[in-house]
């Protein structure tokens, strides 16, 4: 079976079908002047037509919440992403600053001051690489809640102000 089918639910195209069939036949009804046929017919075409319209918001407001899920997973899954990546680099970075320190402590020990110097140096890069790292997955992180409320104000209900 390709197609889903929603249980207790009319199609909504075949409603809105309906509906303009239901219309026609009741103007036509009208114009032969069988007024008690017409009228049922008008009355049940304004029916399906409004149980068109609702099936039509629902539809439209499913559609909605689908799309912000989709979005929502998508900028959650690619800042999880980024995130994770700069906190394995920062990791590894730390790593690579501790070797650094315990030869700092070696070159000093052996009061080595140009290897010292060299040290220190390279530790200070690492450092301000860590603290980049630190920073760019902050950035995927509010750039990720920016945009799930972006997203969100497109599902969000209309609310009516009072002047």
């Amino acid at each position: 079976m390709d197609q889903r089918t929603t249980f207790g639910r009319a199609p909504t195209n075949a409603v809105g079908l309906l509906a303009v069939l239901a219309l026609v036949a009741a103007v036509v009804f009208f114009a032969t002047g069988a007024l008690v046929a017409g009228i049922v017919l008008f009355v049940g075409a304004v029916l399906l037509g409004a149980l068109f319209a609702e099936q039509s918001t629902v539809l439209d407001r499913s559609r909605a919440f689908a799309g912000f899920a989709g979005a929502s997973a998508l900028a959650w899954g690619g800042a999880s992403r980024d995130v994770t990546r700069l906190r394995i680099n920062a990791q590894r970075l730390t790593t690579e600053r501790n070797r650094l320190q315990h030869e700092l402590g070696a070159a000093a020990y052996a009061e080595d001051t140009a290897a010292m110097e060299s040290l220190r140096e390279r530790m200070h890069e690492l450092d301000e690489q860590i603290r980049d790292c630190g920073l760019r997955a902050e950035a995927a992180v509010e750039a990720a809640r920016r945009r799930t409320k972006r997203e969100r104000l497109a599902v969000a209900p209309t609310q009516v102000r009072k002047p």
